[in-house]
C-alpha cells in the first residue's frame, strides 16, 4: 500500500549511481493534484528554486547543471532568472543549481 504524502516540508534521497547519492535538502508541497501525470505533483520547490513542469524558476544568476538518469551531464550553463527544458527529451533529470554559494539539487520529470 502506497503512503500518502501530506502537504509540508519533506526530505528525500535520490540515488544516482554506485559512486554515491545526491540529496535534496527539502522540498515544499502545497497540494497533490491528480491530473494524469506520473507523480501527481504539479511543482517542486527546493530551497529558492522551483520546477514548474517546463523549467526552473529562480531569481538572479545561477550555474545550472543537468544530469540524465545515467549520471551524464547533458547541460551546464549560467542562467539568469530561470532555465527552460525546451528541447530536452522526455524523462527524468537531476538538476544542480548553484547561486550565491548555495547549491540546490532537484529531480525533475520532463514531459
Amino acid at each position: 500500500m502506497a503512503k500518502k504524502i501530506k502537504p509540508g516540508v519533506h526530505r528525500v534521497a535520490i540515488h544516482i549511481n554506485q559512486r554515491g547519492s545526491m540529496f535534496v535538502k527539502e522540498f515544499h508541497m502545497e497540494e497533490v493534484v491528480r491530473d494524469g501525470n506520473l507523480t501527481g505533483i504539479e511543482a517542486v520547490e527546493a530551497g529558492k528554486v522551483m520546477f514548474d513542469g517546463k523549467g526552473l524558476c529562480f531569481s538572479g544568476e545561477a550555474d545550472v547543471k543537468v544530469f540524465n538518469i545515467a549520471g551524464a551531464c547533458v547541460a551546464a550553463v549560467t542562467a539568469h532568472d530561470g532555465f527552460s527544458f525546451e528541447g530536452f527529451a522526455a524523462g527524468y533529470y537531476i538538476v544542480k543549481v548553484t547561486a550565491a554559494g548555495e547549491t540546490t539539487t532537484l529531480k525533475v520529470a520532463v514531459k
